[in-house]
């Protein structure tokens, strides 16, 4: 169930690669971190994670969990490709 967001060191080094939008929809939806968490059920570290885009060190997120992108759309009244784009930096 995961690999939906892989990135090798090419693409990192390039610049484009698939972003998380988690807190760009929350925020439109007048959606807090906290209020996030207790909608999903997902660990705070989690949400965390997703909100800023990073992975547990502060590096680029490199994969989801397709069980958490469900979870995410469906609290956030949106689509996946609202939820993950390709963006280049």
């Amino acid at each position: 169930m995961y690999a939906i967001v892989m990135v090798d060191k090419w693409q990192l080094k390039r610049g484009g690669m698939v972003r998380l939008f988690v807190k760009d929809l929350a925020s439109e939806r007048g959606i807090i971190m906290s209020e996030l968490q207790r909608r999903t059920l997902l660990p705070m570290s989690t949400v965390q994670r997703y909100w800023r885009g990073v992975g547990a060190h502060g590096d680029p997120l490199t994969s989801i969990d397709l069980r958490h992108v469900d979870t995410l759309c469906r609290v956030l009244d949106c689509e996946v490709g609202d939820l993950l784009r390709r963006a280049e930096n």
